[in-house]
This record gives C-alpha cells, sequence and structure tokens, in this order.
C-alpha cells in the first residue's frame, strides 16, 4: 500500500470516527431532553413530581407534603380554582374542576 493511500484511510478513519461520536452525542443530549420535559412526569393521579407534587388520597389533590396549613394552597371554591390554574369550563355558570375530580361552579349574581 503506498504511503498516500495510508495517509488517506487513517484520515478517513478519522473523520468517520468524529461523524460517530457526534451522532452518538446528539442522540443521547435528545433522548436527555425528553426525559427531562419540565412537567413531563406526572403520576397516575396527574401530579408532578419534579415539582415536589404527590397524591394526598384524604385531601384528592396533588399537594407538596412538607407544606402544611396556611402555607399549603387550598382549593376551596371557584376563584382558588382558577387561582391554582386548572383549566375552566366555558358554561353558564363557568365550572372549574381538579386533578382530583371536586368541581367548583362560578357563583352569578
Amino acid at each position: 500500500m503506498k504511503k498516500e493511500d495510508k495517509k488517506f484511510l487513517i484520515k478517513s478513519l478519522v473523520v468517520l470516527a468524529m461523524v460517530l461520536t457526534l451522532f452518538v452525542i446528539v442522540s443521547l443530549n435528545h433522548i436527555n431532553n425528553e426525559e427531562l420535559l419540565i412537567g413531563g412526569d406526572r403520576d397516575e393521579h396527574g401530579c408532578i413530581g419534579s415539582a415536589g407534587y404527590s397524591w394526598n388520597a384524604s385531601e384528592q389533590e396533588c399537594v407538596r407534603e412538607w407544606e402544611t396549613g396556611s402555607e399549603r394552597y387550598q382549593v376551596t371554591n371557584f376563584q382558588t380554582c382558577i387561582d391554582a390554574g386548572y383549566p375552566i369550563m366555558e358554561s353558564y355558570p363557568r365550572q372549574c374542576r381538579t386533578l382530583g375530580e371536586r368541581l367548583f361552579v362560578e357563583k352569578i349574581n
């Protein structure tokens, strides 16, 4: 084999190795980004574990167990349901339903 052919072969193998390494890095980064999607780790009750929420059966809500009393956000009426970020059903009167399936209806004066 000629000296020039050996150099070409070595250069080609180095470039191929670099391309494969780059492909592996990009692929792993893509997989890790999907797994680390914020809010993408909801459990069977819809609680977001990465935000510290877990299901509390007695309250029938996703809660942060270390928060107690007035520190824990309580959904007790239509307005607090909206403030907690639950979806509003555009009915008349409007309704807001929590993950625990509690339903709060807007009071119309």
